[in-house]
């Protein structure tokens, strides 16, 4: 999976809080000044919100992005959610977050994680080399992550950690054995879906049901689970060819 290429003819908006309804009256890019309908990308580490949203007359849909980082991130994105008056809250990510907006009273809450996404395919890969594939940020903000790479590097397994493109991480995935996930706090990344629309074997860490997983995956039939350091270091050492 990956993202979908941006227009070309987009609106350049401030990186700042802004009003949206002048810069839709001033822009000479926005011919027509009436919508059916506006939907406002915000999450806890963008600074870039809009405000007088309800000016332009029209339901407003908040997509609420990444909601576990920085500080405080469901309330700073309950207060401007509860402040603008959204219609619709909609989430491409934290499924288990939503229950928060119902709590403070928004009742039309949707997850639809598939809605920013394009598939990246792999052809299938038969000899496989007998490795540990992992793609993504294991940083300061992924303690979790670092902990259990540190684990496998230090059990001797052949692990293998890089970053790249969706389609860079579709070839390393088709071509290991194992490719090893973790989320962050939770969360039902998309990593496990970019994984297996490659081919590869998916081994990630057990999720609860409010994190839609069991909506997707089946443990044992599309991929495989774990639920400690140590189950992780067991299941690894028996799915690699000894």
């Amino acid at each position: 999976m990956g993202f979908s290429p941006a227009p070309q003819d987009l609106v350049n908006c401030p990186a700042e809080e802004y009003d949206i309804y002048e810069l839709v009256q001033s822009s000479p890019q926005i011919e027509d000044k009436e919508f059916d309908l506006l939907i406002v990308r915000a999450s806890s580490c963008e600074p870039s919100i809009p405000i007088n949203t309800k000016k332009l007359k029209c339901p407003t849909v908040l997509l609420a992005g990444t909601t576990h980082q920085e500080s405080f991130p469901i309330n700073y994105l309950l207060a401007y959610c509860a402040a603008k008056d959204f219609d619709y809250v909609v989430t491409p990510l934290n499924r288990q977050h939503l229950h928060w907006f119902a709590a403070a009273g928004f009742n039309n809450v949707a997850w639809l994680p598939l809605i920013h996404m394009y598939t990246v395919t792999h052809e299938w890969v038969e000899a496989r080399e007998n490795r540990i594939a992992f793609l993504g940020h294991a940083g300061a903000f992924h303690p979790r992550r670092i902990r259990l790479i540190n684990a496998l590097r230090g059990a001797g397994l052949p692990l293998v950690t890089k970053s790249g493109t969706r389609e860079e991480g579709a070839h390393l995935f088709a071509h290991s054995l194992i490719s090893f996930n973790c989320s962050l706090n939770g969360d039902f990344n998309l990593r496990n879906l970019e994984i297996i629309s490659a081919g590869g074997f998916l081994l990630t860490d057990r999720l609860s049901f409010a994190s839609g997983f069991d909506e997707y995956l089946m443990p044992g039939l599309y991929c495989d689970v774990y639920d400690s350091e140590t189950e992780l270091l067991e299941k690894v050492e028996f799915y690699l060819v000894v």
